[in-house]
């Protein structure tokens, strides 16, 4: 994990210097370090020597080296953009064998300097992670020798003169510590099912409780059942490996507001009865990615010192085909007494989510939310760089999205209303777990989910479009952690 560091100009030890190239070839980071090099002057003024946007130049010094980083038009730069940079210039610094770097890209930018810190950090830390974890020492090491790929273990972040620095430097800690909880999410969703079961993490979220400072109980598939969480119950029966209900409550002296935070573990998605076409089912093993961000969240919360209670509530689940499994058309009745008609055993998440929510009312929160791999459609509807945001409460749906927009995890808001409520009635039961249309599916998915929470606040975040990747922006591909950073900005916020 690269650790960030803030430093002053004079602090600076690194001999790897990271500077941006703006859109007229300057680079003020030079001037800044005192850096004055024949070679470096004649690339600058040679318009022939390519140095847009992203562009990456390493040029030796009398000792160490200097890293140009295209910026482009410094004016047109997005929180993704400015990470983009900072992994770039970081893993060019690794790969020249650098250990520790130091960069200049908070003096080279020139706007917005808290958004700044923020991105550099993130894309720096996130941007450092590789999911090599699974492979072969031998192999680890040979990838990364035909790669020339080191590891940097920290990045000096060079720090403006003046007042302003201080609380730069408080940004740039608290955006280190977000970063790492993504990482975390990232990790936790990259495991395999054959490890990734329910009770791993049970196991998880009790390891992070008891090295973060916040309570975690658990109701196992006996309790749930004899509870009533009949919903989750239905979703797990068909797998040996038991649905489990994790409360993680962060709750410090004094506080007057409470959030829960949801997240929909499925373990491993086969789709049950109603199984999945065989293509790409091996990426099934991140329908759990809502309950490890639920899980990294909560990680976090001491060290940025929230004073509101958060509870983060994940059910965790296997959904497989067996004699034991629910079938399309079973009835079931979920905790809060709602009857709903089972379709299609492949919409299981909004099934889970339904105990969840239920269960997350009775801690009479302000507000709730949920993270939740939910829907297929949330892709065609919103591209994979954009979260869903779905609530019929206008206000709380703005916060979310302008709360994305400060954490640099871009979200849009879907509309939510009565007609999307009527798809999801059943003919039989209370509720249909699917609407008989394939129109607006992740609309609807919202609004079965968005029933549980009742009369409370509440935004259901549909990460599906953007959980994975193949690579974007300074995500390597896998599980990127999407929505952890837009609910934790949102708490914040309050």
């Amino acid at each position: 994990m690269v650790q960030i560091v803030p430093v002053t100009r004079k602090q600076v030890q690194a001999d790897t210097f990271i500077v941006g190239v703006d859109g007229d070839r300057r680079a003020p980071g030079l001037e800044a370090l005192g850096i004055d090099h024949a070679h470096l002057k004649r690339i600058l003024s040679d318009s022939a020597v390519s140095l847009g946007y992203k562009t990456v130049r390493a040029v030796p010094l009398e000792k160490g080296w200097a890293v140009l980083v295209g910026l482009g038009d410094v004016k047109k730069l997005t929180q993704e953009k400015i990470g983009s940079l900072a992994n770039a210039g970081a893993r060019a610094a690794a790969g020249l064998g650098a250990e520790r770097a130091a960069t200049t890209l908070l003096l080279d930018l020139g706007h917005d300097p808290q958004g700044a810190a923020q991105a550099i950090a993130h894309g720096a830390v996130i941007g450092a992670l590789d999911f090599d974890q699974w492979k072969s020492r031998k192999e680890r090491r040979e990838e990364r020798r035909e790669q020339g790929d080191g590891r940097l273990a920290a990045l000096e972040v060079v720090l403006p003169d003046g007042r302003a620095s201080t609380s730069l430097r408080r940004a740039l800690k608290s955006a280190a510590v977000v970063a790492e909880a993504v990482n975390d999410a990232r990790l936790l969703g990259n495991t395999p099912a054959n490890v990734a079961t329910p009770k791993w993490l049970v196991d998880e979220a009790r390891k992070r409780g008891r090295k973060h400072g916040f309570k975690v109980s658990v109701k196992s598939r006996a309790a749930l059942r004899r509870e009533g969480f009949n919903a989750i119950c239905a979703v797990g029966q068909g797998s040996v490996n038991e649905e489990q209900l994790i409360t993680m409550d962060h709750h410090p002296a004094g506080a007057k507001r409470t959030i829960v935070v949801a997240g929909k573990g499925i373990c491993f998605d086969s789709g049950g009865i109603s199984i999945k076409p065989g293509a790409n089912m091996w990426d099934m093993k991140y329908d759990k990615c809502g309950a490890c961000n639920t899980i990294a969240l909560m990680t976090t919360l001491k060290a940025l010192k929230v004073k509101h209670r958060v509870v983060g509530i994940v059910g965790a689940a296997e959904n497989m085909p067996s004699g034991t499994a629910q079938r399309p058309g079973d009835i079931i009745t979920a905790k809060d007494g709602t009857t709903i008609e089972v379709l299609n055993t492949d919409a299981e998440g909004r099934l889970v989510l339904a105990d969840v929510l239920a269960h997350g009312r009775t801690f009479k929160p302000d507000w709730m939310c949920d993270m939740a791999t939910l829907t297929g459609a949330c892709a065609v509807a919103v591209g994979d760089t954009y979260v869903a945001v779905l609530s019929k409460d206008d206000a709380l749906a703005e916060s979310f999205v302008a709360a994305a927009r400060t954490a640099g995890d871009k979200a849009w808001r879907l509309p939510q209303g009565e007609e999307f409520d009527e798809a999801n009635k059943g003919t039989y039961g209370d509720l249909q777990n699917i609407s008989t249309t394939n129109k607006a599916g992740t609309c609807v998915g919202g609004s079965f989910v968005g029933h549980f929470a009742k009369d409370t606040p509440f935004v259901h975040l549909d990460i599906a479009s953007k959980a994975w990747t193949n690579g974007m922006d300074y995500f390597k591909k896998g599980p990127t952690g999407a929505g952890l950073r837009i609910v934790l900005q949102r708490i914040l916020d309050e």
